[in-house]
């Protein structure tokens, strides 16, 4: 429900980029946080559950050693949790419940930034702010609130920044502009096609010459891709407006070019 009214995108399309939008840590890094919290509470566990002190005990019984069954051999979860705390450097000595939860959050970080530089979707996120594990937080456009005539033209600007452009239309990928059959690149899309809102474009793109960016014009498709995607690209309010009213206008208009003959 959150992909769709925030973002308007489904939860089978949503991916790493999609949690780095929101600013939010997906299940696989909330696994490691949960695994340093349990390791930390095995090796200091004065003031740990009961449970916690039996599992230790059983994990350092070496009557274990006999009685476990070789499918089960918990004994390999230790080996697994010592070497997630030496992958991430987890101290020797306990944590305050403030400085764990620093210490959690900066890995939780760096894991994210870790996927998303292995993850292969092509997206315009990736040319952006995303760069950083110690900025890592929701885009500052979702953080105020957006009007409601203007929340599906922001709904369109995300899908834009997280690769979706190329199921701009239906939901259905579309490797070839349904308008004018060409490669349906983001720059095809936003700058180029000729099938569609050419006047629309021009007047939006003057707009932009004129009050925000002088040199629009000269720069090349992906700098202009750039400035029109980037987060930080808001520097005013009444740029945001006419982006989000351009991209909603600009979407009709591609849905009545499809629909023509």
């Amino acid at each position: 429900k959150i992909l769709r009214a925030i973002i308007g995108l489904p939860s089978s399309a949503s991916h790493i980029l999609t949690f780095a939008e929101l600013g939010v840590f997906n299940q696989r890094v909330h696994a490691i946080q949960q695994a340093l919290r349990f390791y930390e509470a095995i090796r200091f566990p004065d003031n740990a559950p009961p449970i916690v002190s039996s599992i230790l005990d059983y994990l350092t019984d070496d009557l274990s050693q006999s009685s476990a069954p070789k499918t089960f051999d918990v004994r390999n979860g230790w080996s697994v949790l010592s070497s997630l705390a030496s992958d991430f450097l987890w101290p020797g000595d306990p944590l305050s419940v403030c400085s764990r939860k620093s210490f959690l959050t900066d890995i939780g970080r760096v894991c994210m930034m870790q996927a998303i530089q292995n993850d292969n979707k092509p997206s315009t996120l990736k040319w952006m702010q995303i760069s950083d594990s110690s900025k890592f937080s929701m885009a500052s456009y979702l953080k105020s609130s957006c009007d409601v005539a203007l929340r599906n033209g922001r709904r369109l600007f995300t899908r834009l920044r997280l690769s979706a452009w190329r199921s701009f239309w239906d939901g259905e990928t579309h490797d070839y502009c349904p308008c004018c059959g060409l490669s349906n690149t983001i720059e095809h899309l936003l700058l180029h096609c000729a099938s569609y809102a050419v006047d629309l474009r021009c007047s939006f793109f003057d707009w932009i010459s004129t009050f925000l960016c002088p040199n629009f014009v000269s720069l090349s498709d992906p700098e202009k891709v750039r400035f029109l995607l980037d987060d930080t690209g808001f520097r005013s309010h009444a740029f945001e407006v006419r982006l989000y009213k351009f991209l909603a206008s600009y979407y009709k208009l591609r849905e009545q070019a499809k629909m023509d003959p």
